[in-house]
């Protein structure tokens, strides 16, 4: 996936979980399935963890969003 998807897949994603609701585990699905490497996914899910504002929610945000990349 180029640089460019992977930035376009990092806003999509923060629209749908953060303004929609959607759960991680769907977005991240989503993205496997249109081509995107474990890596590429780990990459987004940082990306999306630092929009949280407090420690405590980048944490849960990242535990969350790790456990369904398994």
């Amino acid at each position: 996936m180029s640089a460019t998807d992977l930035l376009k897949w990092a806003e999509v994603g923060v629209t749908l979980i953060n303004v929609l609701g959607v759960p991680i585990a769907s977005v991240i699905r989503m993205f496997k399935e249109a081509g995107g490497s474990d890596e590429q996914c780990l990459d987004l899910i940082y990306k999306w963890a630092a929009l949280h504002t407090s420690v405590a929610d980048r944490i849960a945000f990242l535990k969350t969003a790790i456990a369904a990349m398994g």
